[in-house]
């Protein structure tokens, strides 16, 4: 670790002014592992090899799930999800608000938590989200809540623009993964992974 100095403290004021986007942190009910073995009918972790491993296997699946429970999907999420996930090397901004608003509506069949800012979105285009859910409606409801999330879907591709490559091919914008940064938005995609696990 360099030794800090008056100069390094003033050069960090840039850091600290711009914007990185958003976190959200929710702590849930810790689970206690006596409690736990209690559920499964046991007084202790089991010794043998074999049922050690299959208990440890059980509980870190239970982990994962109230993990998955309570992550929240951010726009950031949805755009690296549907960027990582598209079958075709490029996707233009269209398809790719298409695609959110799809992700949008399983997660709310699903019971998903979204960001203040998602649900803040489809809270002012309710009446429209509504409209288009109704069987005889010529609205499409994917596009009526992508719509919905266009600020907050631009706002996501600007904070993503170093791992997501901005083209235009026959005067359309379309959007490209590098490969040398697909590992990097694997950690944007992995919040929205649970939702689609049951496919």
């Amino acid at each position: 670790k360099k030794s800090e100095s008056i100069s390094g403290v003033l050069g960090a004021s840039k850091v600290l002014r711009s914007r990185y986007g958003r976190i959200y942190v929710h702590f849930e009910t810790p689970v206690k592992l006596s409690d736990y073995l209690k559920r499964k009918g046991l007084g202790a972790f089991p010794t043998a090899e074999n049922a050690f491993r299959i208990e440890t296997e059980r509980l870190a699946f239970h982990l994962m799930h109230r993990i998955q429970e309570a992550t929240v999907i951010s726009p950031s999420a949805l755009v690296g999800f549907i960027a990582l996930s598209h079958e075709r090397p490029a996707l233009s901004k269209a398809r790719l608000r298409r695609l959110i608003g799809f992700i949008i509506k399983l997660g709310q069949q699903r019971g998903a938590r979204f960001s203040d800012s998602i649900k803040a979105a489809l809270s002012r285009s309710e009446e429209r989200i509504s409209l288009s859910d109704a069987p005889e409606s010529a609205l499409d409801p994917f596009e009526a809540r992508g719509d919905a999330l266009k600020d907050l879907t631009d706002e996501a591709l600007s904070l993503l623009k170093r791992l997501i490559d901005k083209v235009e091919k026959l005067g359309q914008v379309m959007y490209t993964v590098p490969d040398s940064q697909r590992i990097e938005l694997d950690y944007y995609r992995n919040g929205i992974l649970g939702l689609m696990a049951p496919e």
